[in-house]
């Protein structure tokens, strides 16, 4: 059994007038090549026949082929997010070629990177991170068609045209209508008519052809300046926000180092009064010890004094003592006189 996509082959070769094309990178254009049909193999085995067909029919064109060497100024991003003056798109083969190219093996993430998987992660409504290739495969086709095309619409343009960088490919949307009348119609006035619609398209086509070689490598220059001129603004932009993010940071900072200093001169104020109040309490306490040596000298003094007071009160009580037996015996020898 053939395995689904085996019939979409694509190969380096297929490419080699967009890798080569005059006044381009031929390096990049070639790793951008070889990363689109690794990772359009690797879709193989994961998506419906369908969603390949759809992303085959996107690479064939070889619009994707750029000089940027980063996905934010690669036409497809801006096409898929809607930046760069483009309409939204939410196209997936835009997004498998920025995937291929740029983020696949952790090669390139930053803010355009991130925008575009948060577009896809809401578009196709569940988490899709960027550390890993999307090969999206739904159980019902009609859904997973529309998730797949969302705002992208293939248009015929009257002519038929469709450009790849230097290659233009052309069809005639008309020639199928001619050949169905040249068949069916015998009458050779009207097969000559058709024909020479035919070739006055052809012609005009031609016309339109040159004119679009002459001024394509204007075109290309005025692009890749404008390019740049985006890269160079979302730069600034970026730059921008990070000063205001890095002066948001040191205002920050300062008014906490202010708080902190304003902290520690509370502490420290707090700190003198309790080494005031601890001095004034020593002294205080000296004061006091002061006081009771000196209390204790007067209870000396007085316990001294009061020694000496009972000592002379036993002295005169030992004479009183003596005066009354000296009393006593006299009146005694009084009474013997008598």
């Amino acid at each position: 059994m053939e395995p689904i996509g085996a019939a979409y082959t694509l190969t380096v070769a297929q490419f080699a007038g967009q890798v080569n094309q005059r006044g381009g990178n031929v390096a990049v254009h070639r790793a951008q090549v070889v990363r689109v049909l690794a990772s359009f193999e690797e879709t193989k085995k994961y998506m419906s026949k369908d969603g390949i067909e759809e992303v085959h029919k996107y690479l064939r064109t070889g619009q994707w082929v750029r000089d940027h060497t980063n996905a934010g100024s690669h036409p497809a991003y801006k096409r898929f997010v809607g930046s760069g003056g483009y309409k939204k798109t939410l196209y997936y083969p835009q997004f498998f070629v920025i995937q291929a190219i740029y983020t696949l093996n952790g090669r390139q993430i930053g803010n355009a990177v991130e925008r575009m998987y948060e577009e896809l992660s809401g578009h196709w409504g569940k988490f899709i991170p960027s550390d890993k290739p999307f090969y999206p495969r739904l159980a019902d086709p009609d859904k997973e068609r529309r998730f797949i095309m969302e705002d992208y619409r293939w248009r015929d343009f009257q002519v038929g045209r469709q450009a790849s960088n230097n290659t233009i490919h052309v069809t005639i949307p008309e020639a199928k209508g001619h050949a169905a009348a040249l068949n069916d119609n015998n009458n050779t006035n009207n097969k000559q008519k058709v024909l020479d619609g035919y070739l006055r398209a052809a012609a005009q086509l031609s016309a339109e052809i040159n004119t679009e070689s002459q001024l394509k490598g204007r075109d290309r220059e005025v692009q890749l300046l404008q390019d740049q001129l985006r890269d160079s603004q979302q730069r600034n932009a970026d730059l921008q926000r990070q000063v205001q993010e890095q002066t948001k940071l040191r205002r920050h900072a300062e008014y906490q180092t202010k708080m902190s200093q304003n902290r520690l001169k509370e502490r420290q104020e707090q700190l003198q009064d309790a080494q005031d109040q601890l001095h004034e309490t020593q002294q205080e306490l000296q004061d006091m010890h002061h006081r009771y040596r000196e209390s204790q000298m007067l209870l000396s003094k007085y316990e001294e004094k009061a020694k000496q007071v009972h000592h002379h009160i036993s002295q005169s009580q030992s004479f009183s003592n003596r005066a009354l037996e000296a009393a006593s015996k006299i009146q005694s020898l009084l009474a013997l006189g008598q």
